[in-house]
């Protein structure tokens, strides 16, 4: 390759736009739906900038109206529990050290949950009550047997 062709490959390569996502935390969302708890956690690409203070916001419409804050502080997930049926989306920001400025938030993700109908829940209760009793009922007639 020519040192003309090096040049104009190199200016091509400074030349290139930054990506839209450059410096926003990256959103990932571990949860198990049918429980009604999720933990939501997030990542800088740039290492140099991962001090600071994290904000997650949630609101139940895509457009963040209506949005709460769950959590502020310099961790790097949280765990949200307790949530009734429904969907949420979450997104999260940061403030790097030393700074008053927020940066701008990251592309929102969405947690759907749909806990277990109560028949269902009420069945496995059920289920679970009566294997309880049996295995009871072997361990008791069992020790009888062992004593006389």
């Amino acid at each position: 390759m020519g040192v003309r062709a090096r040049l104009l490959l190199v200016g091509a390569l400074v030349a290139l736009p930054c990506s839209a996502n450059d410096g926003l935390p990256h959103l990932d969302i571990a949860a198990d739906e049918r429980a009604g708890h999720a933990t939501i956690s997030w990542e800088l690409d740039d290492t140099s900038s991962r001090t600071g203070t994290f904000e997650l916001e949630q609101s139940a419409r895509a457009d963040f109206t209506e949005a709460t804050v769950t959590y502020t502080g310099p961790q790097s997930s949280s765990v949200v529990s307790g949530l009734p049926n429904g969907v949420r989306f979450y997104r999260v920001r940061h403030r790097p050290a030393g700074r008053e400025s927020w940066g701008e938030w990251s592309q929102p993700k969405e947690l759907r949950i749909n806990h277990h109908s109560r028949r269902v829940a009420g069945g496995l209760f059920g289920l679970g009550a009566v294997v309880f009793l049996l295995t009871a009922g072997f361990i008791t007639r069992a020790a009888r047997r062992t004593e006389g």
